[in-house]
């Protein structure tokens, strides 16, 4: 049985990819190929099927992000500074003996 031969740019189109993202796939080894010559991969589609399937998701696992967490605001009138327990005119008076 002869299976159908891709090329880069067709295997880009199968995939629905750009052709310098399965260059990339090939250096990380994601994606496997026939390298003919030092310019010129080929793939087949049993090569590309592979590869879809190990991205494929199940049903049972979320997809998407979780509900973004609400941030904390000011309130209107401003954010009252905290006090640390340090009065700031001693600690001015102790700078400036330094």
């Amino acid at each position: 049985m002869l299976q159908r031969i891709l090329n880069a740019d067709e295997a880009a189109a199968y995939l629905r990819i750009r052709r310098k993202t399965i260059h990339q796939l090939v250096r990380e080894k994601k994606l496997d190929c026939y390298q003919v010559t030092p310019r010129e991969r080929l793939f087949t589609e049993e090569h590309l099927q592979a590869f879809l399937k190990s991205k494929a998701v199940s049903a049972t696992k979320r997809v998407d992000k979780s509900a973004p967490k609400s941030v904390p605001s000011p309130r209107k009138g401003g954010v009252k500074p905290k006090s640390s327990g340090v009065d700031r005119a001693q600690l001015r008076e102790e700078m400036r003996s330094w």
